[in-house]
């Protein structure tokens, strides 16, 4: 690993003084997770590897920074802290409040890592394979940006731009993310799967969120495949589970089929030759319907329990 700096403010002030006055040549560190193993592998003979290293000059510490955890509602949206950790998104209380949030966050990884990671560096990070990017997505959530001298919100679909490319202007950091509070209590299902059974990066992930103002009817449908970007269906839905599973078959296939060569482009098929495009699309299929047909079931679930 190369040679960088260390700096760990007080303060969200210092931290944003700082990296303003870096000229780019500085970024936040939050868990780490993402960002160290970048840094540590730049000398790996893959091309794309090569493009994705990193070698900032100083790495800003955001751990001190306390009020980049707080967690609570503000109005009718969740205000989650950006160096909120993986391991209490999982916790019961965020399960009461963002159930399909919770439930993703628990998923990941291994204990020590969700311990680490946080929900600010799963999404600046910006891979294809975020586990975090298709539920917020789904749950059109916003991100919250500040610098020095402003700050501003962005719906997450804006802020995400391509594989580890986002909106994040040069003095800026990810400060929270807001969920809105209908949208979290609304009919859910999430699907995904790895490239290994045990502790693998996840190959495609899918998230349903349920309209409850039209119920049974539309799905908000996000698959993220190892792609360019996300995928995001809304998908009319008959109420008959075959009907609605072939629905979203055909509506993903043609989608897929749309950026088949950025599937063939992106890491994994460069860094995993042994999975192929076709395998990718066949579980997107797969986790998608999944996921429907859980939403559904939930739908289904809290009806039955009405008096």
């Amino acid at each position: 690993m190369h040679d960088f700096r260390y700096f760990a403010p007080d303060t969200i002030e210092e931290a944003l003084a700082f990296l303003g006055d870096s000229n780019g040549g500085s970024r936040p560190l939050a868990g780490g997770t993402c960002l160290i193993p970048q840094m540590r592998n730049r000398h790996l003979g893959s091309p794309y590897r090569q493009k994705r290293a990193m070698r900032p000059e100083c790495l800003v510490s955001l751990r001190r920074l306390e009020e980049l955890r707080r967690v609570e509602r503000s109005g009718d949206e969740w205000y989650l802290g950006a160096m909120t950790t993986l391991a209490r998104l999982a916790e019961r209380e965020t399960e009461a409040d963002i159930p399909v949030l919770s439930q993703v966050a628990s998923g990941v990884a291994s204990p020590e890592i969700r311990n680490l990671a946080t929900l600010g560096g799963n999404i600046c990070n910006a891979s294809p394979a975020a586990d975090l990017l298709a539920p917020l997505l789904a749950l059109q959530a916003r991100v919250h940006l500040v610098s020095e001298e402003s700050e501003r919100w962005l719906p997450v679909r804006g802020f995400f731009r391509a594989p580890h490319r986002t909106a994040l202007g040069a003095g800026e950091i990810l400060a929270g993310v807001g969920v809105s509070v209908d949208a979290s209590a609304s009919p859910w299902g999430v699907a995904s799967y790895a490239t290994h059974s045990h502790m693998g990066m996840t190959l495609v992930s899918a998230t349903c969120i349920l309209e409850e103002t039209v119920p049974r009817s539309r799905a908000r449908l996000v698959v993220t495949p190892a792609s360019g970007r996300p995928i995001e269906l809304l998908v009319d839905l008959s109420g008959r589970a075959e009907r609605d599973r072939e629905t979203v078959g055909d509506m993903l296939g043609s989608a897929l089929a749309q950026q088949s060569g950025k599937v063939r482009g992106c890491h994994y098929a460069q860094e995993n030759p042994q999975v192929p495009s076709w395998y990718v699309e066949h579980r997107a299929v797969l986790a998608a319907q999944e996921a429907v047909s859980t939403a559904l079931d939930r739908h289904d679930q809290r009806g039955s329990a009405r008096p």
